[in-house]
C-alpha cells in the first residue's frame, strides 16, 4: 500500500518542520548624535565594511538555494535527507566549492520528497540503508554544467539526457521552460552485495509506484523514477546501450 504523503504545501513544514532557517542581517547599530564628526565617518566607515561582508555572506547562503532557504541537510523521507540527492555524484565530490548542487524550486523538493516516499523508503526498508547507495541523484543547474564540461580540462564528465531522464526534477530555464517535461524526479542507486536484477524483481513483484525504470545490468546502478505519469515503463540497455522496451511479464520470463 503507497504511505501517505502529506499535501504538497504541507510537505515541506510537516516533515522539515524546525529544519527550515532564515539567517538575516543583523541590525546596523545606531549612531550617537553627540558623536564627533571624525567618529562618525570612522564608525560609518566600519559598518560600511562590515555590512558588505554580511551581505556578501548573505549572498553565499542564498545562492543554496534562490527561495532565500537554507538547506541544511533536510529530511525528506525516513531513510533519506535532500543533501542525500544533492551531494552523492563524483562531479560533485570533485567541484563542490565550485557549485551549487540544490533545487531552486519548491516542486523538485516535493519531487523528491515523493520519490523517496513511495519509491526509495520501501527499498531501503527491505535491502537496509547500509546496503543502499545513490550513485546521481538530483541535477542542479550547475551540476549539470559541470557534467557536461569540466572546467579545467574541458572534457565531459558523463553522459546526461536532462530532457529525458527527470534527474533536473521540476527546474526551469531562463525563458521559463522546464528542463525536462516529465517532471518528477529520478535517482540512480544500488544495493551493495545485491545483483541489480534481483532488486528490479522486488521493485516489480511489489508493485513500487514508479514512473520509469531503467536496468544497465547486474553490476550496475539502476535507473528509478517517480513522476505523474507513473507510464511503469521498464527498459534494459545492453552492453552497446542499445535500449530495449520489455513488460513486466518478459522481464520475469528472462526473454532478453
Amino acid at each position: 500500500m503507497r504511505p501517505n504523503l502529506p499535501h504538497r504545501k504541507e510537505s515541506l513544514t510537516a516533515t522539515l518542520q524546525g529544519e527550515t532557517r532564515l539567517r538575516p542581517l543583523k541590525k546596523s547599530f545606531a549612531l550617537n548624535q553627540t558623536t564627533s564628526p571624525s567618529l562618525h565617518r570612522s564608525a560609518i566607515k566600519r559598518e560600511s565594511q562590515k555590512g558588505s561582508l554580511q551581505r556578501r555572506a548573505e549572498m553565499i547562503e542564498c545562492h543554496a538555494f534562490a527561495t532565500g532557504i537554507i538547506m541544511e541537510s533536510k529530511q525528506l523521507s525516513r531513510h533519506l535527507s535532500l543533501d542525500d540527492f544533492c551531494t552523492c555524484t563524483q562531479t560533485y565530490q570533485r567541484f563542490q566549492n565550485r557549485l551549487n548542487p540544490y533545487p531552486t524550486s519548491e516542486d523538485s523538493v516535493v519531487a523528491l520528497q515523493e520519490l523517496a516516499v513511495y519509491l526509495l523508503d520501501p527499498i531501503i526498508d527491505h535491502f537496509s540503508r547500509d546496503c543502499f547507495a545513490l550513485t546521481y541523484g538530483f541535477c542542479s543547474k550547475d551540476l549539470k554544467k559541470h557534467i557536461e564540461k569540466d572546467p579545467f580540462t574541458g572534457e565531459r564528465n558523463g553522459r546526461i539526457s536532462p530532457e529525458l531522464d527527470q534527474h533536473m526534477a521540476a527546474e526551469r530555464t531562463k525563458n521559463g521552460k522546464f528542463y525536462c517535461k516529465r517532471r518528477g524526479a529520478a535517482c540512480d542507486f544500488c544495493v551493495k552485495g545485491t545483483d541489480s536484477r534481483l532488486v528490479v524483481d522486488w521493485i516489480l513483484e511489489n508493485e513500487l509506484p514508479f514512473d520509469r525504470l531503467y536496468f544497465y545490468g547486474d553490476a550496475r546502478p539502476i535507473h528509478l523514477s517517480h513522476g505523474p505519469e507513473q507510464s511503469h515503463y521498464l527498459c534494459i540497455f545492453g552492453e552497446q546501450g542499445q535500449p530495449k522496451k520489455l513488460s513486466k511479464a518478459q522481464w520475469f520470463a528472462r526473454s532478453w
